[in-house]
């Protein structure tokens, strides 16, 4: 149960990054254009220009983030289960929601577990 509750941990800590990143982009992006507008007189094509490439700034880190973190949960789950190729975690924890068998009905309505016909 450690390990969920670290992987929440992680999501929390990156959501928590990535607004406080959002942030302090955002805010330089912004006074950075209005001073480069004010020095240039071009009203607010600087100020929208640094918004736009915060925001896309921002983007490019909760983007990396979640790539080192899907390689690393990868990586942990290929050791947790012997390098298999399938490394599906939630199998793995919650067994009793795995792949069912099918439906052993022929078309005739012969169940072939028991060998009887319903009803």
């Amino acid at each position: 149960m450690a390990g969920g509750l670290g992987d929440y941990a992680k999501y929390g800590t990156i959501g928590i990054s990535w607004v406080l990143s959002t942030a302090v982009y955002l805010y330089l992006g912004y006074r950075g254009g209005r001073w480069a507008d004010a020095r240039f007189d071009t009203a607010p094509i600087f100020m929208v220009l640094g918004i736009v490439l915060a925001a896309a700034m921002s983007l490019l880190s909760l983007t990396k983030e979640l790539l080192a973190l899907d390689k690393e949960l990868r990586r942990r789950d290929e050791q947790d289960e012997g390098g298999g190729v399938d490394g599906d975690r939630e199998r793995k924890h919650f067994p009793e929601f795995g792949p069912r068998p099918m439906s052993t009905r022929e078309p005739g309505g012969r169940d072939t577990d028991r060998g009887t016909k319903p009803g």
